[in-house]
């Protein structure tokens, strides 16, 4: 991996996982991650979506999904879900409209913090997907949405049966998918144009028992859609670990959590690109040991544990929100 790159995968895993440790380590507890303890009042933001040419867009899918603050402008801070629960997720109606609640200020007393800027994604299969930031001084915005690349895709498990729950991963972009002609395809025309890495996922939330393409770089142009048909997925790489001896057993409220950038087929250069990056979350079971039944193969692997009264050693490897990095780009798959 290119180190310019890698140094940009350590700053946004730190990140991410500064803003998910908290909500994981709720779940792992039995706790409602959602559940509003601190209340706080709302208000209404309203969001007006459009062509280019100003013909209002219906269907666009508009999720908040942070702020920044009067306290500390440069910071970003996730949805507050302690003041008011899961962001909403609405569509936009007939006329390209669609009205979500913010609130004016969160956090818990005596040390409040006020929303100056709200930031939500906009996503159609038809137009290229985007984050906005907006003020919240100005109480509604308009913005416009363009038409991007178009992909079709189809997939297959070992035992060559259509898979049904198909979603694709594409670096740098967030494309919304819909259902195709066929059983099992999804198409989307909302996909940036450039080379971009892509891989196709189907991932069973219940077991973990998730299925992996390989990763692959397209060239994706307006003039010329990507069809992927029949492709067959299989298992990832199963990964079974212990924490150390110095942890006394029974281990309770244990995760840890995986952050894998798998290794692209072929030859790609990496330079000034994004990467396909994967998580997922594995509990800790009392007798100190995990698993997690299927990570991309390959690549760049990064872990992060925590227990009731104890978190990984970060002292060696950078900070304990960095974790430790694995390079299993060498290992026999």
């Amino acid at each position: 991996m290119d180190q310019q790159l890698y140094r940009l995968f350590r700053r946004t895993i730190a990140l991410l996982l500064s803003f998910s440790l908290a909500t994981d380590l709720a779940h792992a507890q039995g706790a409602d991650p959602n559940e509003v303890t601190n209340p706080v009042p709302t208000t209404d933001f309203a969001v007006s979506v459009t062509t280019k040419s100003g013909v209002p867009i219906e269907g666009v899918r508009v999720t908040p999904n942070g702020l920044r603050v009067a306290e500390s402008p440069g910071d970003h801070y996730s949805w507050p879900l302690r003041n008011v629960g899961k962001p909403p997720s609405i569509k936009t109606d007939a006329n390209g409209k669609a009205t979500f609640k913010f609130p004016p200020k969160f956090g818990k007393h005596p040390d409040w913090v006020h929303t100056t800027v709200v930031t939500y994604s906009l996503e159609h299969p038809e137009f290229i997907s985007r984050r906005v930031e907006t003020s919240t001084s100005a109480k509604r915005a308009t913005e416009e949405m363009v038409p991007g690349c178009e992909m079709i895709v189809s997939a297959l498990d070992s035992q060559r049966q259509v898979i049904e729950n198909l979603s694709v991963m594409i670096a740098g972009n967030s494309p919304r998918f819909v259902s195709g002609n066929s059983p099992g395809e999804i198409r989307s025309r909302s996909i940036p144009q450039g080379r971009r890495q892509t891989m196709l996922v189907c991932a069973d939330k219940k077991d973990g028992n998730h299925l992996f393409s390989g990763v692959r770089s397209f060239l994706f142009t307006e003039s010329k859609k990507v069809t992927l048909r029949g492709l067959i997925l299989k298992p990832g790489m199963v990964i079974h670990g212990k924490l150390s001896d110095d942890v006394p057993r029974p281990v309770s409220n244990g995760i840890v959590i995986a952050w894998s950038i798998p290794k692209p087929d072929g030859p790609v250069n990496h330079e000034k690109r994004a990467s396909i990056g994967w998580r997922d979350v594995a509990e800790i079971q009392s007798d100190g040991t995990f698993r997690f039944p299927s990570l991309p193969k390959g690549g760049k692997l990064q872990v992060i544990a925590i227990c009731d009264g104890w978190v990984i050693d970060g002292n060696r490897r950078g900070s304990v929100t960095r974790g430790i990095t694995y390079d299993l780009s060498d290992i026999e798959m």
